[in-house]
């Protein structure tokens, strides 16, 4: 049997191809086969690698009976979440407003004009969890239906979306308050687990918008708590389950509050954020610990959602048939017969096994299994951290032979941009040019392959492109294609961001508003709104500050800076209240106050000279910082750098802070000095 999902690139839709509920992609065709058929809405909204949604798919959506009740009541819609954000962020806060909750799957019962009267997420098929089950609610609301019609449940869904609307209504313009950061930082310390590192108790989230804005914050006013809560949070992180100790990578968070257990889905903005992170720990801290694990991260992107056509796949799913996580957990007896008496005595004091297993009763299902964590980190040695290496490559290799999680290998335009900047960031930290070159590759792909006429596209599957862009992707390739120019100082990458950035104005500002809309005008079919706080992202708004900011200092072009503003005004009233749903602002917001240099080096682009002005003025952490090469064709992007040349044939630097530029000089000694006379 098959549904109306056949032909669908998603590779969640085509998981639900073969389901016996008839379901619909979101379309004109649906909507009107439920105004035909005088039938509501069953919106169902997941994605690929959702351990829940697995489960609603077995329970419920599989199940003929269940099915069937869902067939015969409603017009049935499977939305993507990824290929759809625009969608899901519309029925999630409708959720969340509905119930004080969100999660996936998102369950959405509405009208055929859209119009929501009941929201849930995970669904039992049977009453248990104490929750209802989706068979007695789909009974409840066809009993209802046949009382009373559609029109009660008309107005009550047009109430939910006046709500919904008056939510999103700004507060009057209003100045950002310096204090806003110390406001924030004061909360971030006092939801600081002291103990275990990280926020909250359980579950527990890597919270990486956090962790950006700590460490800005410790570079730019020398925060002593601030760099304690993120070294502290970010070892017990690697040392942790939630860290993949055998092939790398994060997982999406822990279940429990040591970071032990977690559950094993890994995404791709997951790999992108945090290698980020531990890139900026490492450059302020100089510990090579953190330099290890971002680099490990990044082979992990590159190992297993790396794609043959340079761009980087979504996520990997935590399930495979032996159940969720089964990829990754031992039991003791296989243990020990793959590592032998003496490297299992070794392997269980460096990566915690135990004969009953290292899990404990956190979870029934894999009661009794080993999940690799490296307790003893803290205490190794050079010998020590051998031994570890040799066991964790015999577990790798021993692990290559069980079936694999499948990667959901859809491209996502704001994601991969997340996971440019990681690469640049990391070829100027670390100074290894592959992560140069895959940075360039992935760039020309992305340009290739997901902008068509001028225009950015979301998403990319099975050779077909998805929706058109929203303010995220912009927001974060053009932010990627800039770190890449400031890597590279190929001035083709800085073209491009600008010309997106130019665009993202024109599709998404709203003059009325002083904020970016999330999609553009007339191009989606749920109401335009605007999205402020972060989520499991940096907002889309908050990337885009930084980018309107940057742009600013590289080009001295004052459009970008009234955009600024316009921004600012719009989050400072916000800031009185939850400052922490708005740390990646914030973090733009310090740099911009922080005393801004603008570095601009004059020579012929590869010459020794020329290079070592480059090294000096790029060394060290410093976001307020940014560096352009005078080369062929800038003075169109940065006219400002028209009468700075080469001094008596020599790679020249000019360094300029606070509006006011320093002697230029052709010492790179000098320009180190310059940059560190803040």
């Amino acid at each position: 049997m098959s549904n109306h999902l056949k032909g669908q690139t998603s590779p969640y839709l085509m998981e639900h191809a073969d389901d016996p509920v008839d379901w619909y992609p979101w379309s004109e065709e649906a909507f009107a086969e439920a105004a035909r058929s005088r039938k509501p809405i069953f919106l169902s909204i997941g994605y690929s690698t959702c351990h829940w949604c697995h489960v609603m798919q077995g329970e419920s959506f599989k199940d003929p009976d269940t099915a069937k009740a869902l067939n015969d009541t409603f017009v049935c819609i499977k939305v993507d979440r990824e290929e759809r954000p625009d969608i899901d962020r519309t029925y999630m806060s409708v959720c969340q407003m509905m119930t004080g909750r969100g999660g996936w799957p998102l369950t959405i019962f509405m009208t055929p004009n859209k119009k929501p009267f009941f929201a849930a997420s995970y669904l039992p098929k049977e009453n248990r969890y104490g929750l209802i089950g989706l068979r007695e609610l789909v009974g409840r609301i066809k009993d209802y239906i046949a009382e009373h019609g559609l029109d009660d449940l008309e107005s009550f869904g047009d109430s939910v979306m006046d709500d919904l609307a008056k939510q999103g209504e700004n507060a009057e313009p209003g100045e950002m308050r310096r204090e806003a950061v110390e406001d924030a930082f004061s909360e971030l310390e006092e939801a600081f687990d002291d103990k275990y590192g990280g926020f909250g108790i359980a579950p527990k989230f890597p919270m990486p918008t956090y962790l950006l804005f700590l460490i800005n914050h410790a570079n730019c006013v020398g925060s002593v708590g601030a760099l304690r809560i993120v070294t502290s949070t970010l070892k017990s992180m690697g040392r942790g389950g939630i860290y993949d100790q055998v092939g790398f990578g994060f997982f999406r968070y822990s279940t429990d509050r040591e970071w032990l257990l977690p559950h094993f889905e890994k995404m791709l903005y997951d790999q992108a954020l945090l290698a980020m992170v531990y890139t900026r720990a490492y450059k302020l801290t100089n510990d090579a610990g953190f330099a290890g694990i971002a680099k490990q991260t990044l082979e992990l992107a590159r190992r297993e959602l790396g794609r043959d056509d340079h761009m980087f796949s979504t996520a990997i799913d935590a399930d495979t048939e032996g159940g969720e996580g089964a990829f990754y957990l031992w039991d003791y007896g296989e243990l020990e017969k793959l590592l032998g008496k003496a490297d299992m005595a070794i392997a269980s004091r460096l990566f915690g096994f135990s004969e009953g297993g290292n899990i404990g009763g956190q979870s029934a299902e894999m009661s009794g299994k080993n999940l690799p964590y490296s307790g003893a980190a803290e205490r190794m040695g050079p010998e020590t951290a051998a031994d570890m290496e040799r066991i964790r490559k015999l577990l790798f290799e021993a692990r290559g032979s069980r079936q694999k999680p499948r990667v959901d290998d859809k491209v996502l335009a704001d994601m991969n941009g997340l996971m440019l900047m990681a690469l640049a960031e990391a070829y100027t930290t670390f100074g290894d040019a592959a992560y140069l070159e895959r940075a360039r590759a992935q760039a020309g792909a992305l340009i290739e392959r997901m902008v068509v006429d001028g225009t950015l596209y979301h998403s990319y599957a099975k050779g077909k492109l998805g929706a058109r862009g929203f303010l995220d992707d912009y927001a974060f390739v053009a932010m990627g294609l800039v770190e890449l120019y400031e890597a590279s100082f190929e001035v083709e990458h800085l073209r491009t961001a600008v010309r997106l950035a130019d665009d993202m104005v024109r599709k998404f500002w709203d003059e009325d508003e002083h904020c970016f809309m999330y999609s553009e005008s007339g191009g989606s079919d749920v109401p335009r709104a605007k999205e402020l706080y972060d989520g499991v992202l940096p907002s889309g708004n908050a990337a885009a500050f930084g980018l309107m900011y940057t742009l600013d200092k590289l080009t001295g072009n004052a459009k970008y800076i009234g955009k600024v503003n316009g921004l600012l005004s719009v989050y400072g009233p916000r800031m009185e209240k939850n400052s922490t749903d708005y740390t990646h602002l914030l973090m733009w917001f310090e740099t911009s106050i922080s005393r801004p240099y603008e570095v601009v080096i004059a020579g012929r682009k590869g010459a020794p000279d020329t290079e070592a002005l480059l090294r000096a003025a790029s060394q060290g952490y410093m976001p307020n910082r940014v560096v352009l090469l005078k080369s062929e064709g800038i003075e169109d992007l940065a006219p400002f750098t028209k009468d700075m040349k080469m001094e008596n044939g020599k790679a020249t630097a000019y360094v300029c802070t606070n509006f006011a530029c320093k002697e230029p000089t052709t010492e790179p000694g000098e320009v180190s000095r310059l940059l560190g006379s803040a």
